[in-house]
């Protein structure tokens, strides 16, 4: 297999050059030599990402200046490309946005005062035209060697440069064998397949196209022809049947053979339907191109119509053969390729089994029960790169201390060692580090609020405990920060310096949000100015350095309301307000640079269909969510480059079994 390339743009660099002024205050002493005193410095950094281009958020931050807490600061932009109306917004704590509208250089201005003096410094912005961003095609072969006729080449363009970039994608089969008759078949998101029909050398062209301009790669695979056969027992499914006289394997060769496939007639050595129709277990034969109950493939159902073998609709509906049982209070996990249900409540009663659902294909799989964890709910999961860790919850009448290891290639798992494990808990969080699982905060089994945690490290099976916060939580969320190397945990019901049985935060005596570094053992508190109220069951996401926050309740309120922390503090979500909502589901879809928000309850009887899409650029609310799937609470949601998978929970009628797949689109 070779790889060839042709790239049509030229690259972009981005220059931002700082600029900064400080001036240095001497003194005499008495002697009559000088020393120079302690002055106030302004420091101005760019923080938001590289490149920085028309319509995105620029962020700027005075966090570095100093000396001393109790700076103010005023910003201003002295100069910038003719004709651009861009104002500052210095809304927290030392930082600044604009939204620049032209491109081009913006002069910015920062003046810190103090106790110390005044300093001004400037900071030098080149912003440029997102028409100037240009492309890089990148061409994968997801199909394992060897690869044989008949069999289908899946090939992926998702990992196409820069990320965070919309793309449109054009296939094409630029080479093939001479006698074949082979064509690509775009499966849209990027991805492509092609069933090679003769032995050969054949090579697909991808295309990408965005506002910056396109780029064209090129992959070349060798196929070979499947073995040829002499009798039945040469041939396996699903072509069984040896056609002596070719030498092929084949599906067919009279009417009767293809009894399996009922509506189907013999055809060249395979069963098909009549009039070019797809044959699908169910429903038979049936045009994959317009069937809202099989579009583009069988079972891949619609909620609305079905054009061109795609759903209309951004929603769709997962399928229901084979998938988990009906329930609420379980936990999901995404591996790259599955997402994985395990455990939960269902009408029968608290549940070990889960399974396996493969996007690609839109099936299940079941999660094998031997050696599993015992049946339990408010349990915790994450994954590891190649394995599932699930941990503590409620198990029968009592709570639980610990935890299996699954893995999904080999349907297996493995006990989690209770040798120094943190005492038995629910409503905890645990997130995934990297190389070790961080536990932290829940319920004992005498009801009360917790301060402690641990840390799981899988390679070694062993605990490693972790000094305790100041504050004791349950009902908080807790999120992994890779760039800061912290758990960013926030909200949440509990204890603290004397008050008990608080949300937090709590009146500006506990913070809202706290901060642990696993390398140092050490907690600390995140800065509260402009802090969101006081909530728990709230969302939580981290994108780069930022944590963003949605929704919750405080005890009498369901809240619509949400913020983003960012260096130096707090910055309120902008736009129309969602309805406000609890126990709902956000997760960020990378490709997009978009939190969705979905589901959950407006009211104690009220379950949500309803959702809404957060530009991260901004910090607006720019879009609502179509209803489409039923409405419903303690689900689970997990997220692919464009896709959010939602799944299970609780709707009208009582536990749900039904998922559905959102897409988002430009």
């Amino acid at each position: 297999m070779t790889t060839t390339r042709r790239s049509r743009l030229s690259a972009l660099l981005v220059f931002v050059y700082i600029v900064a002024f400080s001036t240095l205050v001497a003194c005499d002493d008495d002697d009559g030599g000088s020393t120079a005193s302690v002055t106030t410095e302004a420091v101005i950094d760019v923080i938001s990402a590289s490149p920085n281009l028309v319509g995105t958020e620029v962020v700027l931050s005075a966090a570095q200046s100093g000396p001393g807490d109790d700076l103010t600061f005023t910003w201003s932009i002295l100069d910038g490309p003719q004709g651009t109306t861009a104002t500052l917004e210095e809304p927290h704590w030392g930082i600044a946005t604009f939204n620049p509208d032209l491109p081009g250089q913006y002069m910015i201005q920062l003046t810190a005062a103090g106790e110390h003096g005044q300093d001004t410094a400037q900071a030098l912005v080149t912003v440029t035209d997102p028409a100037d961003v240009t492309p890089t095609a990148i061409l994968t072969l997801l199909s394992e060697a060897p690869h044989r006729t008949g069999a289908t080449l899946t090939f992926s363009g998702a990992d196409s440069l820069p990320s965070g970039v919309v793309f449109s994608y054009a296939w094409a089969l630029q080479g093939a064998p001479p006698a074949s008759s082979a064509a690509m078949s775009d499966l849209g998101d990027g991805l492509a397949e092609l069933v090679p029909d003769v032995a050969g050398a054949y090579t697909v062209a991808l295309t990408v196209i965005s506002e910056g301009g396109e780029d064209t790669t090129f992959l070349q695979v060798a196929v070979t022809e499947a073995p040829a056969c002499a009798s039945n027992i040469d041939c396996t499914e699903p072509a069984p049947i040896c056609d002596v006289q070719s030498g092929r394997c084949v599906e067919c060769q009279v009417l009767e053979d293809c009894a399996h496939t009922p509506g189907t007639v013999c055809s060249a050595g395979s069963c098909v339907c009549p009039g070019g129709d797809d044959w699908c277990p169910v429903d038979y034969c049936v045009d994959l191109d317009s069937d809202p109950d099989n579009c583009g493939s069988c079972g891949h159902a619609c909620y609305g119509d079905c054009s061109a073998g795609a759903c209309v609709d951004p929603w769709e509906a997962m399928s229901t053969v084979n998938a988990p049982s009906a329930r609420a209070y379980h936990t999901a996990v995404w591996t790259g390729t599955h997402m994985i249900i395990w455990g939960g409540m269902t009408s029968t009663g608290m549940t070990n089994t889960g399974a396996m659902y493969e996007l690609s294909t839109n099936t299940w799989s079941h999660v094998s029960t031997v050696g599993a964890p015992a049946a339990r709910m408010y349990h915790t999961a994450v994954w590891t790169g190649d394995r599932m860790i699930v941990w503590g919850g409620e198990v029968g009448g009592s709570l639980s201390y610990d935890g299996g290891a699954f893995d999904p290639v080999t349907n297996t798992w493995e006990s989690v060692t209770l040798l120094g494990a943190p005492v038995e808990r629910r409503y905890h969080t645990a997130v995934w580090t990297g190389t070790s699982m961080i536990v932290w905060g829940g319920e004992d089994s005498g009801g009360d609020e917790l301060n402690s945690g641990a840390m799981y490290d899988p390679a070694t099976d062993t605990w490693t405990p972790m000094v305790a916060s100041s504050t004791y939580r349950k009902w908080h969320t807790a999120v992994w920060n890779e760039a800061l190397g912290t758990m960013m945990v926030y909200g949440g019901y509990g204890d603290g310096s004397g008050y008990t049985n608080v949300y937090f935060p709590y009146v500006g005596l506990l913070p809202g949000g706290v901060m642990y570094n696993p390398t140092t053992n050490t907690w600390q508190n995140l800065i509260p100015q402009g802090e969101p109220s006081a909530r728990t069951y709230h969302c939580s996401v981290v994108v780069d350095e930022d944590l963003y926050i949605f929704g919750g309740y405080n005890g009498s309120v369901f809240l619509p309301t949400g913020s983003r922390y960012t260096q130096g503090g707090w910055l309120p979500f902008e736009g129309f307000e969602p309805t406000a909502r609890r126990m709902h589901t956000c997760v960020w879809l990378s490709v997009a640079n978009r939190i969705i928000v979905w589901g959950g309850q407006s009211s104690s009887t009220t379950y949500e269909n309803t959702g809404a899409i957060l530009d991260i650029a901004t910090r607006f609310w720019v879009d609502s969510l179509p209803t489409a799937p039923e409405g419903r609470f303690r689900h689970t949601a997990v997220a692919t480059a464009n896709k959010m998978l939602i799944w299970g929970g609780i709707v009208a009628s009582g536990y749900t079994d039904s998922g559905a797949i959102y897409t988002f689109t430009p």
